[in-house]
Parts: C-alpha cells; sequence; structure tokens
C-alpha cells in the first residue's frame, strides 16, 4: 500500500475585520499555499469570491498528497475583492497539516491576529470521476419582495450528508444566480464525486434553492434532497423537464412543507469512472486445427474514443480498502513511546564528538534529532501529549550496580510533550551513581511497550474508540541478542504496536538486516538521511500507516469508524501563534480563480 494518500481541504471563516467600513460589508476570497519544509512551498489556488460578507464558507477544495512523515503547513492569507485597485488583506494564518488530521473530527481552527476565525477541514479523498449536470427550475416560488414586477435572482447550493450524523450538511458546490428569472438555466458543471458525495452515488444530497441578495443575506426559497443516481435516473426516463413530462421533475418544499418550484435535470452523466474488466482473450486454437488463410491488413488507426458516459452501478459496490486517515478520521488514537540507548558504547557524553553530548550551542545530537524529527511529527495524532520515556544499558549504583534493560527516564511516568521528552533525556546524565554500561537489549523495553499497547488498546475497544502505539527505539549499535530480538518480534506481533529502530553513529548496523522480517519494525539509521531530521522522519514512518491498517483490519477484523462530525462550537482551537513575516505579499494580486489542484464553483 502506498504511503502517499489523497486529501481534501475545505476552509471557512467567521467574523472577519470589515475592510470596506460602516456601509457594506467585505467581498472575501481566500489563497492557499501548502509548505513542506522550509523552502518548498506550493500554492494550490484559491477560493471563490463571496460578496457581502464577514463569515464566508467557501465551496471551493483543495487536493494535495498527505504522507505521514512529511511536516506539511497548510498557508491561508484572505483578501477582499475590490473592483478597482489592489485587493485588501484581511488576514492570514498556519495550520499543522497533522494537527487537522489529529483533531477531533480533522477539523482545527486558528484566530487570526487581526481578528477573524479561520476553520480549516480534511478529509480523504475518495471516489473517481465526474458527475456531468445541468439544472434548470421550473415555475420557483418569488420570494423577492422589492415590487410587483420584481423576481428573484434563483442559485443553487448541492450539500453532502455527513457520514456522522444525519441532519448535519457539508455544503459542496454552490452555482451562479439568474437575474430575475423564476424559470432559471443554470450553467453546466463537472462536478467531482469525491466532493459531492465521497464517490458513493447512493449518498443522500440536499439541493437548496436560494433569491441571491446583494447583501448576503440570501433568501431560501426550497429544498428537496435526492442522490446521484436519482438525478441520472431523472435525467434518462424524464426527458429533462419537456413540457408535458413530469417524470423528470423533482419537487421542491419550501420552510412550511409547501411546494416551491420544481428543477428540471437537463444533463446529468457519469464521466471518468474506470472501466470495466476487459473480458479474456479466447485461447488460441490447438495446432492441428486448421486456420483460414487471410491477407494481411495495415490496422486501422484507432479513432479518438470520446469522452463516454460511464454506466451507472445502483447495487452497492464493495468499499475501498481502508487507509490511515479513514481511521484516524474515525477517532483512532496514536500513543508513542521512546526508548533510549545509554550503553556504554555511545562514549562519555561529556566529550565532545561522542553521540550523548549535549551541545552549549543547543544544537541537536543525533538522539536529540531522532527524539525532535520523529516525535514531532506524531505528537500532533497524540491527544494528551503524554509520552512515556525509557532507558537500556545502564547500571545505578555505580559500576557495582546491576544492569538496567528497561527503566524509567524522569520522575514522572510520562513526559508532558517532545520538549519534556528532549529534557528529561539531557537531565537523566547527572544522576548520582548512573552508569552507562553494556549489553544493547531492547527485548525489555519492547515487552513493556506492547503490553501497554495491548492493555491501552482493550480499554478504548470497550468503549468503541481506539489506539494503535508506535515504540521509537534509538540505539547506537546493532543488538547483542538477534534470536532473542526474533522471537520478542514474533511474541508481539500481534500486538497494536510498531516498532521504529533509529541507528545512529558510525557502527556497522548490517546484523540488524533482520528487522526486513518483521511484520511491525521498521529501521533506519540517521547517516543514511544524511543527518537531517526532515528526512529521517520520512524514512521511519513510511511504514506505519499500512502497519496500523493491518492491524485493525486484517488482524482483528475492525473496520474504521465513521468519520467523526464536529459542530462549528465544537471545533478545537489551535492557540499557537504563527509569524508569517516574510511569506510574499504578491498573493494580493493573484485571481480569484482556483488552480488546477483545487475543485472549483461558481461564486453565488
Amino acid at each position: 500500500m502506498s504511503s502517499v494518500i489523497p486529501v481534501r481541504l475545505s476552509i471557512k471563516a467567521r467574523e472577519l475585520p470589515n475592510t470596506e467600513g460602516i456601509f457594506r460589508s467585505p467581498d472575501p476570497y481566500a489563497i492557499i499555499k501548502i509548505q513542506h519544509g522550509e523552502d518548498d512551498v506550493e500554492e494550490l489556488g484559491s477560493t471563490e469570491v463571496i460578496k457581502n460578507t464577514m463569515d464566508p464558507t467557501w465551496v471551493t477544495t483543495f487536493t494535495f498528497n498527505f504522507q505521514l512523515g512529511k511536516a506539511s503547513s497548510i498557508l491561508i492569507r484572505i483578501f477582499d475583492k475590490e473592483s478597482s485597485g489592489e485587493d485588501k488583506p484581511m488576514g492570514g494564518t498556519l495550520f499543522s497539516v497533522g494537527k487537522i488530521l489529529g483533531s477531533r473530527g480533522n477539523s482545527l481552527a486558528k484566530k487570526m491576529k487581526g481578528g477573524g476565525v479561520v476553520y480549516a477541514h480534511i478529509e480523504k479523498e475518495v471516489g473517481e470521476g465526474k458527475l456531468m449536470l445541468q439544472l434548470r427550475g421550473l415555475k420557483l416560488k418569488n420570494v423577492e419582495d422589492s415590487g410587483f414586477f420584481s423576481k428573484s435572482d434563483p442559485f443553487f447550493e448541492i450539500a453532502k450528508q455527513s457520514t456522522e450524523a444525519e441532519d448535519v450538511w457539508v455544503l459542496a458546490y454552490r452555482s451562479e444566480h439568474v437575474k430575475n428569472n423564476l424559470n432559471p438555466l443554470w450553467n453546466s458543471k463537472k462536478l467531482e464525486l469525491s466532493a459531492i458525495c465521497s464517490g458513493d452515488v447512493q449518498a443522500p444530497l440536499k439541493i437548496s434553492v436560494f433569491d441571491h441578495e446583494g447583501s448576503g443575506d440570501h433568501i431560501p426559497i426550497g429544498t428537496l434532497t435526492t442522490t446521484v443516481s436519482e438525478l441520472i435516473l431523472a435525467k434518462r426516463f424524464g426527458g429533462g423537464g419537456d413540457k408535458g413530462n413530469d417524470a423528470g421533475k423533482l419537487d421542491l418544499v419550501d420552510d412550511d412543507g409547501g411546494f416551491a418550484g420544481s428543477i428540471a435535470v437537463l444533463q446529468a452523466q457519469l464521466v471518468g469512472l474506470p472501466k470495466k474488466d476487459k473480458p479474456p482473450k479466447p485461447e488460441p486454437k490447438p495446432e492441428d486445427e486448421p486456420e483460414e488463410e487471410v491477407e494481411d491488413e495495415p490496422e486501422p488507426e484507432p479513432e479518438p474514443e470520446p469522452e463516454e458516459e460511464s454506466e451507472i452501478v445502483l447495487e452497492e459496490m464493495a468499499p475501498p480498502r481502508p487507509t490511515f486517515v479513514d481511521y484516524i478520521s474515525g477517532g483512532c488514537q496514536i500513543s508513542l513511546y521512546f526508548g533510549i540507548d545509554y550503553t556504554g558504547s555511545n562514549g562519555d557524553p561529556r566529550e565532545p564528538g561522542t553521540l550523548h553530548y549535549l551541545h552549549p550551542d543547543g544544537s541537536h545530537n543525533d538522539y536529540e534529532k531522532a527524539i525532535f524529527g520523529v516525535g514531532s511529527i506524531l505528537a500532533d495524532y497524540d491527544l494528551d501529549k503524554q509520552f512515556p520515556v525509557w532507558g537500556f544499558g545502564a547500571k545505578f549504583g555505580g559500576v557495582d550496580g546491576i544492569v538496567q534493560h528497561a527503566f524509567q527516564v524522569g520522575v514522572d511516568a510520562e513526559a508532558d510533550g517532545v520538549d519534556d521528552v528532549l529534557e528529561k533525556y539531557r537531565s537523566f546524565f547527572g544522576l548520582a551513581g548512573f552508569t552507562m554500561s553494556r549489553p544493547t537489549d531492547i527485548t525489555k523495553v519492547m515487552k513493556i511497550a506492547a503490553n501497554r499497547a495491548k492493555r491501552m488498546q482493550e480499554e478504548k475497544a470497550a468503549d468503541g474508540s481506539m489506539t494503535y502505539s508506535i515504540l521509537l527505539i534509538i540505539t547506537d549499535g546493532a543488538v547483542s541478542d538477534i534470536d532473542a530480538t526474533k522471537a520478542m518480534f514474533d511474541e508481539i506481533e500481534d500486538y497494536p504496536i510498531s516498532v521504529v529502530i533509529v541507528g545512529v553513529g558510525d557502527e556497522d548496523f548490517s546484523d540488524m538486516q533482520f528487522l526486513e522480517d518483521c511484520g511491525n519494525a521498521t529501521f533506519v539509521e540517521l547517516n543514511a538521511c544524511g543527518g537531517s531530521e526532515r528526512k529521517l522522519a520520512e524514512e521511519t514512518l513510511k511504514k506505519i500507516p499500512d502497519q496500523l491498517v493491518t492491524y485493525f483490519l486484517d488482524k482483528q477484523g475492525i473496520n474504521p469508524p465513521s468519520p467523526i462530525a464536529s459542530a462549528e462550537d465544537e471545533i478545537e482551537f489551535d492557540e499557537e501563534e504563527i509569524d508569517l513575516t516574510g511569506w510574499d505579499n504578491d498573493s494580493s494580486s493573484s485571481s480569484s480563480s482556483s488552480s488546477s489542484s483545487s475543485s472549483s464553483s461558481s461564486s453565488d
């Protein structure tokens, strides 16, 4: 399974600062960029402009590839669209992709320094293909109250039903508005199935029609509930709402339950779906069977195939294999543990050049690089940020003490965040009677961590939730007893835990190649990553998503729960302050049309 998972970002904002003064509201749009590391910045595109509002919910979404080991950030800058001159900056903020995915409902909110709140939500990209759709309204209810001859300016929205709550609808598309017309013909659009129905043509959709108001306070006309498959059938058998044929009409209902007009389906077809497997070629004729002689003729050049309508499958289709994002979206928590090698082969930590030497300038040694590089990414998926830290390979009570192969690092049973892990690691060398010894035995730490992981998952399962643990072991050499280590990996093979081992220093780690045959193990040498924390994290975490899915789905038969939905007032706030100084200000002149990596729609 690939470690790269396509995901979709949607955003909205509330209580934006009014850059237009007292008498009117701004016309906000947002420009979205994704950042990997310090210099790798890519613009995903921009949202549509929504007129006269300080509370925009943009329907344009942005697709990008998520990889657990990559520390990625979403940069959002919001502007007020001006009819002439430069657009006015309204504020900006930055989200960690990991923090969004690790938060309840995969949603996170941040306050902007100049005022306003931005909400970001990420979900897995599901389904292939697109829906070619064109609708028109028929005899819509006139809710315009500005005069006897005035008519409504209708537009429609499509919302998909939340998988967690039937009464929660997620806006997926908004059409343009047609002025002064109760029989509006809206433009044909090609809509991604992943955006409007998460790839499920039987999933409920809500179509809502509104009368567009320049103030932004649009007046509801009516709603209906349908599905993609029903829209297709309405077009196929209803004649698109032609006069005298009501089969293709879908009736709207107003807030009082009364008739509010109809929607005719002029176009509804699926395109771009995966083609069905072709039948196998016939077996060749036996050699003793004579074949007809035919003259060789050049094969004609194949004509380019037009974009054909895909056959709609009305029966339930087999779901795709779940991914790491599915389990995280369903509430699975990640628990992170640390195991640190304190054997004497690391060298005297007071001597520069040794592996545990603490640099006076604060730069990281190899152990600190592994702790921070891997830990800072996985911490986003651990709600309480409490991490057990164990050491191995040292004595207490001087040289006459007994070698301990699993001991608690620090006074407290758990470290409070990654920074506290680093602090506990550093302060441990000053303990009286602490002696770095040998051999390198990781089996005791593995056993303690695996038992803890199993116990935590059993407790979570009792209340309908789940957790998966990751043990990060950092060592300067190959293990002393390979057979005992293999046996321990066999023992914990069916436990809810992955063991990531990082080799530091210049030792020969060729004896660690046996780990390639251990299903829940990963081994990476820091030197092979050029000493880079970012590259180390990317390499060590590549296998984790597949290992998690294998444990729950293949070994336990547990499918991911439905994604958790959070109401707006339940979304967690990220209070971290972000300095956006230096982010280019060219964005203010960018067009409000989205790039190819976004799923765009017309503004209302």
